[in-house]
This record gives C-alpha cells, sequence and structure tokens, in this order.
C-alpha cells in the first residue's frame, strides 16, 4: 500500500511540475512578444523623428530659397530703375552667393526637383508651417492698413473727395439771445469756425433769415447771414455756404481769377439759427440806381463789373440763376469801385458732360421775372449761357430804365412771348444801346447749352464800346459825391422801379450797409 501512495504522490509531483514548466513557458514567450513590441515601437519613433527633421529642414530650405529669390528680384529692380549706384550695390553686393543662386529653381537652367509630397505622419509640420505664414501675412496686412490710414489722415487735405476742412465744420452753440421779434441782440458773442464776432446791428431781414453787422475783437467788420429752422424746407443757408467754400478753395489757387465774389469766414449752429460770415460791402446797385441818375460813362463800367462777377462765378463752377442789379452790390474802401455779385442761394453747378445733362429742372420757374431767362420761363435747366442772358437784361436796365418792353409785365407766360419777339430783333425795341451790344446779343445766342461762353469775345466789346464813350475807369462813381444825390424826377418812377422787384422764394440778400 505504501509504494501504491509513494508512486501516486511522485507521479502527481511530475505533473505539477510539467504545469509550472508550462505557465513559466507561457510567460516567458508574453515577456519576449512584449521585448519586441517595444523594440519595434521605438524604431517607429526613431524614423518619425527622423522623417519629422528632414520635413522642418526641407521647409527651412523652402524659405531660404523664397527670401533669396525676393532679394534677387528686388535688387535687380533697383538696379533697372537705376537710382544712382547705391542701387547697383545693392545689386552686386546682395547676401545671394553663387550656390545660393544655383539652388534658385528658377535661374537653374535644368528642370526644378519636384517637391516631395509630405508622408501622414509630415502633415502637422506643414499645417503648422502653413499657419506660422498666414499669421505673418495677417501682422503685415495689419501693418499695411496702419500705414494707410496714416496716410490718408496725413493727406487728407489734398484728397478732393475726402477732405473736411476748418471751414465745412459747423461750430454748435447753445440758442443766442434775441428780442420780443426773435432778432439777436447787440452785443451778442458768436463763435464761427474761423471768427469769434459780436454783433452790431441788424442790416436786413427776410422772410427765412437775416443779415447782421458784426466785428471781431479787431474792430473789423463783417456781414453775417442766418437762418431760421425750416421745417419741411432745404436749407439754402447750407448750400450757399458750401458755395463760399469753393470759392475760397478757387482763391487760394488762382486768387486773380476770383476778385468779384465775397470772401468766406466760417459759419456755425446757434440753437435754430444757422449761419455763416462773410464780406461786408456797400448798397446794391438797386438801390443806387433810384438814388442816383449816372451817365453813359458810369453805366458801361457797371456793365463790365456785373459781366467780371459773372465770369468769376463760372470758373467757380457754378450759374447763379439769378442775375439782376439787386444781387450785386458796390464795394468798401479800396473796393468802392468794384461791384461785387452776391446772394448764391440759388446757385446750381456748371455741368461739363452732355449725358450727365437733366432734361428738366426740379423747378418750375427760379429767378425774377423780370430778369429771367428764356429756358427758366419753360422749366428748363439753365447753364452759363442763361446767366449772361439775365446779365444783359441787367445791362439794358442800367443804360435805358424801364425800356425793356415787359418792365411793367408780371405774367409769366406773356413776359416770355415778349422776350422771344425781343430776341429776334432787339433794336426795335431799344434804340439807345452801343452798336457793340448787338454783336454781344448774336454771342450769347449762337453759344449752345453745353459749350462754354465766348468771354474774352464779350469783354472785347464792352471795352470797345467803353472806348468810344471814352470812358475813365478810374474816376469816382456819381454816389461817391454827395452834391450828385438827387432825388429821382417823381415818386412815380420810384414806384415803377420797385414794382420791377417781383416776388421770389428766397431767404434775404441783404450783405449790405449803407454809405
Amino acid at each position: 500500500m505504501g509504494t501504491h501512495k509513494q508512486r501516486r504522490s511522485k507521479e502527481e509531483s511530475k505533473i505539477k511540475m510539467k504545469t509550472t514548466d508550462k505557465s513559466s513557458d507561457r510567460k516567458k514567450r508574453k515577456k519576449e512578444k512584449q521585448k519586441t513590441k517595444e523594440k519595434e515601437k521605438k524604431r517607429t519613433r526613431d524614423e518619425e523623428e527622423a522623417s519629422d527633421e528632414d520635413v522642418e529642414s526641407s521647409v527651412s530650405e523652402e524659405v531660404k530659397t523664397k527670401t533669396k529669390q525676393t532679394k534677387l528680384k528686388t535688387a535687380k529692380n533697383r538696379s533697372r530703375k537705376g537710382k544712382g549706384k547705391d542701387s547697383k550695390k545693392l545689386a552686386d553686393s546682395s547676401d545671394l552667393d553663387d550656390d545660393d543662386v544655383k539652388e534658385n529653381p528658377k535661374k537653374s537652367k535644368g528642370k526644378s526637383p519636384k517637391k516631395k509630397s509630405p508622408k501622414k505622419g509630415d502633415r502637422k509640420k506643414t499645417r503648422k508651417y502653413r499657419d506660422e505664414t498666414e499669421e505673418t501675412k495677417d501682422k503685415k496686412r495689419g501693418k499695411s492698413k496702419a500705414r494707410s490710414q496714416k496716410d490718408s489722415f496725413k493727406n487728407r487735405g489734398k484728397n478732393k473727395h475726402a477732405r473736411k476742412r476748418a471751414t465745412t465744420e459747423l461750430v454748435r452753440q447753445g440758442e443766442p439771445e434775441t428780442d420780443d421779434k426773435g432778432k439777436l441782440k447787440a452785443g451778442t458773442r458768436i463763435a464761427g469756425s474761423l471768427l469769434h464776432v459780436t454783433v452790431v446791428k441788424l442790416l436786413g431781414a427776410g422772410g427765412f433769415g437775416d443779415v447782421y453787422l458784426v466785428e471781431d475783437e479787431m474792430m473789423i467788420r463783417y456781414a453775417m447771414k442766418t437762418e431760421h429752422g425750416l421745417e419741411g424746407l432745404a436749407s439754402r443757408l447750407y448750400y450757399e455756404m458750401r458755395c463760399y467754400e469753393k470759392i475760397l478753395d478757387a482763391r487760394r489757387t488762382n486768387p486773380e481769377k476770383v476778385t468779384r465774389l465775397l470772401g468766406f469766414f466760417g459759419g456755425g449752429v446757434m440753437g435754430r439759427y444757422k449761419f455763416f460770415i462773410m464780406s461786408l460791402v456797400g448798397p446794391s446797385l438797386e438801390d443806387l440806381l433810384v438814388k442816383y441818375e449816372i451817365g453813359w460813362e458810369t453805366a458801361l463800367r457797371l456793365c463790365l463789373e456785373c459781366f467780371e462777377g459773372v465770369v468769376d462765378l463760372h470758373f467757380t463752377g457754378f450759374v447763379h440763376r439769378d442775375i439782376k442789379p439787386a444781387n450785386y452790390s458796390i464795394g468798401l474802401n479800396e473796393n468802392r469801385r468794384k461791384v461785387f455779385l452776391v446772394d448764391l442761394g440759388m446757385v446750381c453747378k456748371v455741368v461739363m458732360d452732355s449725358s450727365k445733362m437733366p432734361k428738366t429742372s426740379t423747378y418750375d420757374f427760379i429767378g425774377t421775372t423780370l430778369y429771367a431767362s428764356r429756358t427758366s420761363h419753360l422749366g428748363g435747366v439753365q447753364t452759363r449761357r442763361d446767366d449772361l442772358e439775365s446779365w444783359l437784361y441787367t445791362c439794358f436796365d442800367i443804360m435805358a430804365p424801364n425800356k425793356l418792353p415787359w418792365a411793367m409785365e408780371s405774367d409769366r407766360d406773356r413776359v416770355h412771348t415778349m422776350k422771344k419777339q425781343f430776341w429776334k430783333n432787339p433794336l426795335l425795341y431799344i434804340g439807345q444801346i452801343p452798336p457793340q451790344f448787338v454783336e454781344i446779343i448774336s454771342k450769347i445766342e449762337s453759344c449752345g447749352p453745353m459749350d462754354a461762353p465766348d468771354y474774352k469775345g464779350i469783354r472785347h466789346l464792352i471795352l470797345m464800346a467803353a472806348d468810344d464813350q471814352e470812358v475813365d475807369h478810374e474816376a469816382g462813381f456819381e454816389w461817391e459825391l454827395e452834391a450828385n444825390k438827387v432825388e429821382k424826377a417823381t415818386g412815380i418812377y420810384l414806384r415803377q422801379r420797385k414794382n420791377k422787384k417781383m416776388r421770389r422764394e428766397t431767404t434775404v440778400n441783404s450783405t449790405q450797409e449803407n454809405f
């Protein structure tokens, strides 16, 4: 029995030994497999790192080649422009060597090497490179934008489309002190965009605004035009101020060509009042022709002075559309023998291109019936020729008062028909005019709507008429001597003269101070 048990125990021990051996073998195999896997992972990591280094080196080489190419281009461009010896030195002593030039694919004679496409593991690096290049581009764009903004800020006075001068900026103030009638009180301080002035007195009043005599700290006097707050109506004072700003620009560039228009000294806003400051002038021709008897010499001189005002306004690019004696004023002091064209609240721009010419005007009629052109009666767009037609009526009224056939007529349609008949044969209606004005009539009539009038020819004809009358252009006018002041004939003539002031919906045009 004992032997049998011993045999069994031996067999069991052998079986246990075998199982332990098998388990140990399995563990060894697992360990070997793990080791092999780790070795393979190390190999793949090493390979990936090597490939990444290759990609980085290739990218850096590409960047270097690109920078070298740009240097070559800039150096060659400078040498081509020939900006002196410095450009040649830059072209010769550029940072590129012969080897660098050979590496440049554009300059090499052989075929350029094909770029290897990156592997899957290399795409991360290429994406990083792309992101970096995009960031640098964005930075450059930001710098260029900042530079362009600085340049635009510096050159804003040179750019005529995006220019804001000090004259265009309206200085806003509080509500000023007024009297019971809504007029500004004397002594009111007003700050404009260019001047600080004090109100002295009221010069004239109208339906939409007033004109005041003002003076600055140096006791220099100006005229200030105001406009009340208009509801539902366009501000004519605003457009007149913009016109004076253009005149100011033209006077800065060509002072000798803008001598019969008023100076502009800024504007602003006081509560519900808009205002701008301009030169102070004397009485209007309308008032002077009522008070004083004038001769042929003065009449021809006034015709020439009025013509120069129209020419100056056309030079600045505007059409007046309301030429008449009431819109001409005599200058003061050293300008007392000059006549200035005033009241620019109804101006329009000169159209030079026929394709941009509108077919009809926005107004059925604009101007004054006695002096308006035939185009204005038809509701058409007025041009420079229409200003000269109104100027011609003004000249006839100065030389031969109340001799125009429609002087006492108020119906616009009848006035229009009479004007058409007048242009067929003016001498039938007015015989007391110099013969040179017949040629002036033909020059104005032959001028097309888009044509530039013959200003030199018209000026020459006026001077010829003045030479025939032996006019002294340096002599004083009748109103400069108090002894020549007379009351005209009777009150009938004065009433006839005042009846010619037809109703017109405009702002007040008085910028005058009495002598």
